[in-house]
């Protein structure tokens, strides 16, 4: 078997950018419309997916009353009656000096 790179890196640098590149435009709108909503997009590294975060989420938390499992007993809690609690929104006091 040969040494097909010749004790180089192989030269893919521009394959890659091309795919990049691709991928950006196919990714753009998708992308813009998640920002325009407050979503934060990533992209993992090494990769070329795309994350979506919604930060509505990071307010939703499992109910300290039946431990998230959304049942007291063999009834539902009745104080979050699924096993998740979702907190209030904080006014927003802008931006930190």
């Amino acid at each position: 078997m040969t040494n097909d790179t010749r004790g180089h890196r192989p030269r893919n640098g521009w394959w890659n950018r091309l795919l990049n590149r691709i991928d950006d435009h196919v990714s753009e709108a998708v992308d813009a419309d998640a920002r325009s909503r407050g979503w934060t997009v990533t992209v993992v590294p090494g990769t070329r997916t795309h994350e979506y975060r919604d930060p509505r989420w990071d307010r939703r938390r499992a109910c300290d009353e039946c431990a998230g499992s959304g049942l007291d007993g063999a009834r539902p809690c009745a104080f979050c009656a699924d096993g998740v609690i979702t907190d209030q929104l904080l006014p927003h006091t802008g931006d930190a000096p």
